[in-house]
């Protein structure tokens, strides 16, 4: 198993690449003077089962908050902020703020689950 998520940094790509292995996108906005996301880093980012369960059923993407102009098309303005879409780009969640291991598991499992029986 990988000990990290292999995230993609280019929606574009990785809407393409979803749409190629048929699987939704995880995006997840970031800053690095966000204590959110360092926590996100920290805690949420590096357990086994998130870092399995992400490299396994999603396509990861991470884009600083301020990258232009997908922030503003998709209405982000702080961090964190994670989406969950499918390979079309139609958003399925929204979270903001820190979420622990289990928390992000039961609702990104909830929602990727949903996708996948479209």
């Amino acid at each position: 198993m990988d000990n990290a998520i292999h995230w993609e940094n280019d929606y574009a790509a990785a809407l393409r690449k979803a749409k190629a292995e048929n699987k939704p996108v995880f995006l997840s906005f970031f800053s690095p003077d966000s204590a959110g996301c360092r926590l996100m880093d920290a805690v949420t980012y590096t357990k086994k089962e998130v870092v399995s369960f992400l490299n396994k059923f999603v396509v990861s993407v991470r884009v600083p908050v301020d990258a232009k102009p997908l922030a503003d098309d998709l209405d982000v303005h702080s961090a964190p902020v994670s989406l969950i879409v499918d390979w079309k780009g139609a958003e399925h969640i929204r979270t903001v703020g820190f979420r622990a291991p289990k928390e992000f598991l039961r609702s990104t499992l909830a929602v990727v689950a949903k996708i996948y029986m479209m």
